[in-house]
């Protein structure tokens, strides 16, 4: 009688064993999905967050190459602006001194007439006024290539200075992409548990000789007679009984 107690409590302590690793995997498969949802949300707030800093970031980027574009279109135009009174001062000077050659050519010609002078005194005076003229016009063409030159050179480095002050940098975002997933979790179920604590009842009872102390009345289910089925349906029972 004290065997199939021994092994009828073992069997009970089995079952109560595979209740409470079920119901702690319960537990961890409950934890491990708040876990996941949790970082999933925080991964997910943490994108958000880095996008808005990349968005604000590209934002005050182009904001400041507008106004980078602005100041060195208003400089070029500024240059441009000059270029061209430059070359309009430069055009009507040249027109004005033309004029104001002829007008002095011409009250020469008046002066030396009632003078009394002419022939080729008349015709040298004249060349020297020419030439002296004309140096004049070369000059001043000199003088407006130069600073045409030293304008479009400075309207050039206006446009590389204005370029190369853009801000390029490249923003990454520095999204994370992993998504967190659950682990397999392994619950045992309660047909393991039934059989486990079968094994259990039948390892206890055997290593106390109970089945030696039965004689042929071994259970039906370990090789025994048929007359001990019986004692097969009440361990069975038993068993049952404790799973429930």
């Amino acid at each position: 009688m004290l065997p199939l107690i021994m092994a009828g409590m073992m069997a009970a302590q089995s079952i109560e064993k595979g209740k409470a690793a079920k119901g702690q995997a319960k537990i961890d498969k409950f934890t491990q999905a708040s876990n996941v949802k949790v970082e999933n949300t925080q991964r997910l707030a943490d994108n958000i967050l880095r996008k808005a800093k990349g968005d604000l970031s590209r934002y005050q980027q182009a904001r400041g190459n507008k106004y980078k574009l602005i100041a060195g279109a208003e400089a070029e135009e500024s240059q441009r602006t000059n270029l061209l009174r430059l070359t309009d001062d430069a055009v009507r000077g040249s027109f004005d001194r033309r004029i104001a050659a002829s007008e002095e050519a011409g009250a020469l010609a008046a002066a030396t007439g009632g003078a009394g002078i002419g022939g080729s005194s008349i015709d040298m005076i004249n060349a020297t006024n020419r030439i002296r003229n004309q140096r004049v016009d070369e000059l001043s063409e000199r003088q407006l290539d130069t600073a045409t030159y030293d304008a479009t050179r400075a309207i050039e480095q206006t446009k590389t200075a204005t370029i190369l002050g853009l801000d390029d940098v490249q923003f990454n975002d520095d999204i994370n992409y992993m998504q967190a997933t659950e682990s397999y979790i392994k619950e045992p179920s309660w047909a393991e548990i039934g059989m486990q604590a079968g094994m259990q009842f039948a390892s206890t009872f055997n290593s106390m000789d109970g089945f030696k102390g039965m004689g042929n009345k071994m259970p039906g289910w370990l090789g025994g007679t048929p007359k001990t089925a019986s004692f097969g349906t009440q361990a069975g029972n038993m068993v049952s009984t404790q799973l429930k």
